[in-house]
């Protein structure tokens, strides 16, 4: 072999890349094809679909800025050189979007121009807007924002409602409460079995935060629709005795009731 003589070394070449299709083809179960199509959809969610989101944001921020910097005459004069649909009530942020993404589908203009609108009334820049957006959890949460009865936590709305419940079902002689601590707020959970008397023996009685917000906010779930203004009811004040019994792993056991 001459020494000028140049050796030959085969290039492997890759092999082309599954179609989704055959990927699903190749799974053995309805376990594993599941997995291979969230993989799928996770890969879009985080890949494709934000580049495109993120640019239709950038499309809309322009938007934005030219509907800050034109006159709603302006706007009806470009919008009918594109024959785009109008009337004399079309607000100025609707006609900036059909001028830009047009106006066949309808719902898409009526979003998009929702969001500006509220972007002006909110007093965003341009240069703001796509990160707004995204904060707001994107056009459909600013489009049609979810109304919120109450600004209240679960367990605080459920606390509020034994505040005002004035009259016990029962009450525990001081006697026999002394060894069982509250909360902050004076409250205190309590497990009770019935027991061959047809009675209830208190079993244990908890006052951590956990436990304690669990069951107001089971409270509160157990109270909606009711009238949280409706006088208190007038139980009859009994009286138990406590066993001191205790209980291992109860408060996970509690927990997992409420949320259940």
């Amino acid at each position: 072999m001459s020494e000028t003589a140049q050796e030959t070394i085969p290039t492997a070449t890759s092999a082309a890349p599954r179609s989704l299709t055959e990927q699903m083809q190749a799974e053995p179960s309805l376990k594993a094809k599941v997995t291979t199509l969230r993989t799928a959809r996770q890969a879009w969610e985080a890949g494709e679909l934000a580049v495109s989101n993120h640019r239709k944001y950038e499309i809309l921020a322009e938007t934005y800025r030219l509907l800050l910097s034109s006159t709603a005459e302006e706007l009806r004069e470009v919008a009918a050189v594109f024959d785009i649909s109008m009337n004399a009530a079309t607000p100025a942020a609707s006609l900036a979007v059909k001028i830009v993404f047009g106006d066949t589908d309808r719902r898409r203009a009526s979003a998009l121009g929702k969001v500006l609108e509220a972007a002006q009334a909110k007093k965003k820049t341009p240069e703001d807007l796509v990160k707004w957006i995204k904060d707001e959890g994107g056009i459909e949460s600013i489009r049609a924002p979810k109304v919120r009865s109450s600004d209240k936590k679960p367990f605080e709305i459920g606390k509020a409602r034994l505040r005002k419940q004035l009259k016990p079902v029962f009450v525990i002689p001081a006697a026999q409460a002394v060894d069982m601590k509250d909360g902050a707020d004076g409250f205190l959970v309590h497990i009770s079995r019935r027991n061959p008397d047809s009675g209830h023996d208190v079993l244990l009685t908890l006052n951590t935060d956990a436990v304690l917000n669990a069951v107001f906010a089971a409270i509160a779930k157990a109270s909606e629709g009711e009238d949280a203004d409706a006088p208190e009811s007038e139980s009859k004040t009994r009286s138990v005795e406590v066993n001191g019994v205790t209980a291992t792993g109860l408060k996970a056991a509690m927990e997992d009731a409420v949320q259940a």
